[in-house]
């Protein structure tokens, strides 16, 4: 991505070998725990936690979206989360170098209101915005009243929203648009965004549809991959996809969930007590129920070993050990091909603080972060 004019304003475009982010800062942590000291999404504390990343000069704060609940009823605590729009523009004027993302499940949202609220977020954080697409959510899409259409078809919609909304971003014209999911008639969007020719998109496909469908439209793939032996491969492959479909070089990241404590036994302690002793069990039916009901037909030792893997692993890949273990592994990662990682904690507000004091400074001497000072004086 050398060279693209969006580096003026948009960190992702930035110098860094690896980038940065933190995920989920709008929400309730996107981990199966009820650990009394997990992080919650007021406002203040996603600000404060934003503004900590910003100053270290994180490239990406990414939310993620949420309507409904995937806990055991609807008062679960999965359903508190920020709308993502609002959020990113509120978090848009508080900071002055991170990316800003908002995350927009397409089947919920209009192009129309979504193409201009994304070019106001545009706007507010001068040029830092970028677009994470989520495809399908049958739950979410239906109390929406969204169309029910096969699960297969999820990327054709999206071909055709992501479609419109760059005509959004990009024509000078009314234009009219009929499609098999969508139609407008008349359809402009006033201003443009700064960013050309459109702000940053990323989309987490797993499908061979979904990542024909990055390797045409977006700037970052978002890959969820715990056979580490396969990543380099696979990140390979992706990469030439994007060249052969898009004409385009992509970047690949992933999302860690970073237990750091004194030593690596310490922190495998702490995360069996955030997954075993504190572990939400009725999250993790509603979860399997949703997205991988095949588990309950597995033989009991099985699915058992699987149920307690999904608690551990639900929140991404994860770093776990001392300061030097955790540089060590976000190292091997990006030895594989990774250039971002997406960072969340149990409880970001101080555990950011540990990270950025005790594993920056290594990731730095590694060569994979200039120091945030310098980062500093270049934007000055």
């Amino acid at each position: 991505m050398s060279g693209d004019p969006r580096a003026n304003t948009n960190p992702l475009f930035g110098p860094n070998r690896l980038k940065l982010g933190v995920f989920a800062l709008n929400a309730e942590i996107n981990v199966m725990t009820t650990v009394p000291e997990k992080f919650v999404p007021t406002w203040t504390n996603s600000v404060d936690v934003a503004q900590i990343a910003d100053k270290s000069r994180y490239e990406a704060l990414v939310p993620y979206a949420r309507w409904g609940s995937w806990g055991p009823d609807e008062h679960h605590y999965t359903a508190r989360a920020f709308e993502n729009f609002t959020w990113a523009a509120g978090v848009a004027a508080k900071t002055n170098y991170a990316c800003v993302m908002s995350t927009v499940q397409v089947m919920t949202m209009h192009p129309l209101l979504a193409a201009k609220a994304m070019t106001t977020i545009d706007h507010v954080s001068n040029g830092r915005f970028a677009l994470n697409l989520v495809v399908g959510n049958a739950m979410e899409n239906g109390m929406f009243g969204a169309p029910a259409i096969p699960h297969d078809e999820y990327y054709d919609y999206a071909e055709e929203w992501i479609t419109v909304v760059k005509r959004l971003w990009s024509d000078p014209e009314l234009f009219d648009y009929a499609g098999k999911y969508l139609r407008l008639k008349g359809a402009m969007s006033q201003p443009k965004p700064l960013q050309k020719p459109n702000p940053a998109l990323m989309n987490a496909a797993r499908s061979v549809q979904g990542q024909r469908f990055v390797s045409r439209h977006c700037d970052v793939a978002f890959v969820r991959e715990n056979d580490r032996a396969s990543l380099e491969s696979q990140i390979q492959a992706y990469r030439q996809q994007a060249r052969d479909l898009g004409g385009r070089d992509i970047h690949i990241w992933c999302n860690c969930f970073v237990v750091q404590k004194e030593s690596r036994a310490v922190a495998e302690k702490y995360l069996d007590r955030v997954v075993e002793e504190y572990g939400d069990d009725g999250y993790l039916d509603t979860f399997i129920r949703i997205a991988n009901p095949t588990v309950n037909d597995l033989p009991p030792a099985q699915r058992d070993a699987m149920r307690k893997n999904l608690k551990r692993v639900v929140g991404g890949e994860q770093l776990v050990g001392n300061a030097r273990d955790i540089a060590e592994q976000i190292a091997r990662l990006s030895a594989k091909g990774i250039d971002g990682i997406l960072l969340n904690w149990v409880d970001p507000r101080t555990e950011i603080i540990n990270f950025n004091g005790e594993v920056l400074p290594l990731l730095e001497k590694a060569g994979l972060r200039a120091p945030a000072g310098q980062l500093a004086e270049a934007q000055a």
